[in-house]
């Protein structure tokens, strides 16, 4: 199996060059992986959170696998309308993308998109889900 760490940087690489996603965020560097602890960030923002990995043994190839990740959008306001737009043109560029990484490829589909909810006064979170099987190059 491909680590997830060089999934998750192949990925955030990709999303920083698609402006149709980070022209609806604070700045163009506001894409992130999940864990990020910095203090130097803005809303609205993008975090990729990346699910389990699980081989695909059935085939005979254990070097294949089953990813799920997920988009997860933060933004501040009276209305969750922000986080819900930057939301749905994550889903909107990642449903149905054939992607290539640093010695993997795969297709990505969109495993659900959820409404943004409150989770603090004024912060919202919107997440796309995704899953996609992972191939070795």
């Amino acid at each position: 199996m491909i680590d997830n760490q060089v999934i998750q940087a192949d990925l955030i690489r990709w999303l920083l060059t698609q402006v149709a996603l980070t022209s609806l965020l604070y700045d163009a560097t506001e894409v992130r992986e999940d864990q990020y602890q910095g203090t130097l960030f803005h809303y609205p923002n993008l975090r990729l959170a990346m699910g389990i990995q699980v081989p695909i043994t059935e085939s005979g190839q254990c070097d294949l696998a089953r990813l799920t990740f997920s988009t997860r959008t933060y933004a501040e306001g009276g209305s969750s309308k922000v986080a819900d737009t930057i939301a749905g043109a994550a889903h909107r560029l990642l449903h149905r993308k054939q992607f290539k990484g640093t010695g993997w490829s795969s297709w990505f589909y969109g495993a659900g998109l959820s409404s943004a909810t409150r989770t603090g006064e004024k912060l919202w979170r919107a997440e796309a889900s995704f899953q996609g099987v992972i191939y070795p190059a």
